[in-house]
């Protein structure tokens, strides 16, 4: 062999080298990734049984001699009576009053 040619071999021999260790790198980095990936995109521990659904049917009527209970409809947007505040100020507080004028 030439010169050249032998250095051109090392060279080749180099860069496949260099070639297999980004390689192994990449495929390093892919499963890490993965990994990741599957962290926080793969399925929980929590699993739904068969069980839990049913909690959320409705319960059947007894089926008994005396009538069923009546049960009042609830309103839906029923809110809490807001208190006021000068309900909820003492009396004998001193008050004071500012005007502003813009």
């Amino acid at each position: 062999m030439m010169p050249d040619e032998q250095d051109k071999d090392v060279i080749i021999a180099h860069l496949r080298a260099e070639i297999a260790r980004k390689d192994q790198q990449i495929e390093l980095l892919t499963q890490k990734v993965d990994a990741l990936v599957k962290r926080i995109f793969g399925s929980s521990s929590e699993k739904l049984e068969a069980d839990q659904l049913l909690l959320f049917e409705v319960p059947k009527k007894p089926e008994g001699d005396g009538p069923a209970p009546e049960v009042e409809p609830s309103p839906k947007n029923k809110r809490a009576k807001r208190i006021s505040r000068e309900a909820t100020l003492p009396a004998n507080l001193p008050v004071e009053e500012t005007i502003l004028i813009p």
